[in-house]
């Protein structure tokens, strides 16, 4: 049996399947984006300086870059099914009844559960390579990044329904957008995702309706 197989047990032969919990996939987001973006600040701000190496920058991030797309899609892919569900309006909370759903469905949420797995773990690991060639004097925006993350943190855990945590979910994205867009300036590179602004998109959308 592959790894894969062992991390998503679940076989599409019954006409009606279920998801074994919704905020599962949330959270397993959030995960995701916490993990990688706080073991990069760790690194970076017990690590000492160092010289300019543009050269070992550019590979872990163009993979943090694309494992931001990959947990991206599985984002907005779960903000779409949950919406058609009727899920986005449950209130916030781990352990709430499942929700039926059919064979085509099960299949794209086996689809997005990879793409969280894959994502936090490219994520984490070009996150970590980073934080390890990356120049000490580039800890100004570390810090900042460290202090964002924190806040959204909380107000992510201290949301009243599941909308409001994909708001902050979406947040996170863009914290970790803007510390790896900051990164490739300073090194001369060019980032090829238009993830920003779908994700900025996004956000308004959602945001439009709790008002």
């Amino acid at each position: 049996m592959s790894d894969k197989q062992e991390y998503y047990p679940i076989i599409a032969t019954e006409e009606n399947l279920r998801d074994p919990e919704p905020i599962s996939f949330a959270l397993a987001l959030f995960s995701a984006l916490v993990g990688g973006a706080g073991l990069a600040v760790q690194i970076l701000l017990l690590k000492r300086e160092r010289p300019k190496e543009p050269d070992l920058v550019k590979s872990p991030l163009y993979r943090a870059d694309r494992a931001l797309n990959r947990l991206d899609e599985a984002y907005r892919s779960l903000i779409s099914i949950y919406d058609e569900f009727g899920i986005l309006e449950i209130p916030f909370a781990p352990g709430r009844e499942p929700f039926s759903v059919d064979n085509k469905l099960i299949a794209e949420l086996r689809r997005i559960r990879a793409n969280i797995f894959y994502g936090e773990r490219d994520l984490q690991d070009a996150l970590f390579e980073l934080g390890v060639v990356l120049r000490g004097e580039e800890s100004s925006y570390v810090m900042e990044l460290s202090s964002k993350l924190e806040t959204t943190f909380k107000k992510a855990l201290g949301s009243r329904i599941l909308l409001e945590f994909f708001i902050q979910l979406g947040w996170l994205f863009q914290l970790i957008n803007e510390f790896i867009d900051r990164v490739a300036e300073q090194h001369s590179l060019e980032l090829p995702s238009t993830r920003k602004s779908l994700i900025s998109d996004t956000i308004g959308q959602l945001a439009q309706r709790i008002r």
